[in-house]
């Protein structure tokens, strides 16, 4: 897929649904790590090495049954967030909340169709930016969505930011007004590359928790 450089199957996978949260491992998995004991999970903590393939394999079983295993690796002051949900991560709740928690800022940055291991992202190219004026109920300060579903779909909310190409929104294709390449353009803007695989720091943090309704179910897991 244009714009996001030379991926493997996995990081395209796990990147076309990446959560990033502002801040460096040690303020980002406190605040995440304190907010799981706060739910009970008695959050285990383990720190990963390697390349980011290796740390998103820490990840492994993938589950449809809850997130027992979250993986946080730290890119350009920022840090990544990935889980062990079979059908691509889930960061949306995860960014709203550690942004309000910490007074910071967080962003969604999705894109699709991918599929990998028989798992799929849908066609979308979504942008969130969540931060300390961000509005009630999400705080979400920007939203930008281009999401095929019967047909492509564009829409918006919050005010426009700086960078932001907004000649593009009026085009008439509506699948180019918010493109995959803008998405990156974006997040670059803020300071940190989601594609460029080399920018991830090759030290990050495994979490685990317990989930008290979780029943292993091993018909349903995913290898990686």
């Amino acid at each position: 897929m244009g714009g996001i450089g030379d991926l493997s199957d996995l990081e395209e996978f796990f990147l076309g649904s990446g959560g990033f949260i502002e801040g460096s491992l040690a303020e980002v998995s406190a605040a995440f790590v304190g907010w799981r004991r706060e739910l009970g999970y008695a959050p285990v903590s383990t720190g990963v090495q390697g390349r980011l393939e290796d740390q998103l394999r820490r990840l492994n079983p993938l589950t449809l049954e809850g997130r027992p295993r979250e993986v946080l690796v730290p890119i350009a002051g920022w840090v990544a967030y990935f889980d062990c949900f079979a059908r691509a991560s889930d960061p949306a709740s995860v960014c709203g909340e550690l942004a309000a928690r910490m007074g910071g800022r967080a962003v969604l940055a999705r894109f699709g169709p991918v599929s990998y291991a028989g798992m799929h992202i849908p066609t979308s190219v979504q942008f969130h930016l969540w931060g300390p004026t961000g509005k009630p109920p999400l705080g979400y300060v920007r939203a930008i969505d281009a999401v095929k579903d019967s047909k492509w779909i564009f829409e918006t909310s919050g005010e426009p930011l700086s960078f932001e190409e907004i000649e593009n929104y009026s085009k008439r294709l509506v699948r180019d007004r918010f493109t995959v390449d803008m998405l990156r353009r974006y997040c670059v803007s803020l300071g940190f590359d989601p594609y460029a695989v080399g920018s991830y720091s090759s030290t990050g943090l495994l979490v685990e928790s317990t989930l008290p309704w979780m029943v292993a179910n091993p018909a349903e897991e995913v290898w990686i």
